[in-house]
């Protein structure tokens, strides 16, 4: 092995140990949430959009998470339980494809979260009744999970 190709292979290695030591560090966190005592709402806890014309578009509704207690609050994952859900809190987008990390409410905070249910996402014959969650994880002792459910009845109106 020639001197330059043992250099290359040092540097190589120690690259290779600095990227696994800042992953591990990273993701030490993000697993040990403190606890908190803070109390997480959400206001209303619920949502029925009745009759939904299957060819009527997307259709929204919004809630609050409140954040009632005396300490913040960090939610760890927020995640629907459909792929013809999504939700919007701040700049993060919450689908059924992977939990999305929200952040710290602060004690009194209050955020706006708006819902999204695509109708037609499972096709044209897709109707009934239907029941949805989006469904928050947090580090509070009193409220360590919120759900936030929305129901209707996809039907194909008459012309």
């Amino acid at each position: 092995m020639s001197e330059d190709s043992k250099k290359l292979l040092i540097i190589g290695i120690v690259a290779l140990a600095v990227i696994g030591i800042g992953v591990l560090i990273g993701l030490s966190g993000a697993f040990e949430a403190k606890a908190s005592s803070g109390r997480i709402e959400i206001r209303p806890p619920g949502y029925n959009f009745g009759d939904i014309d299957i060819f009527g578009g997307k259709k929204s509704t919004s809630f609050e998470i409140v954040n009632s207690g005396n300490e913040s609050v960090e939610i760890t994952s927020a995640i629907t339980t459909c792929m013809c859900t999504e939700a919007f809190l701040d700049d993060k987008i919450i689908t059924m494809h992977a939990p999305t990390y929200i952040g710290l409410i602060e004690a009194g905070e209050r955020k706006n979260v708006t819902v999204v249910f695509d109708s037609l996402a499972h096709g044209p014959d897709a109707t009934g009744p239907i029941t949805r969650e989006i469904i928050f994880k947090t580090n509070s002792t009193l409220t360590p999970e919120i759900t936030f459910r929305f129901d209707g009845n996809v039907i194909k109106k008459s012309s």
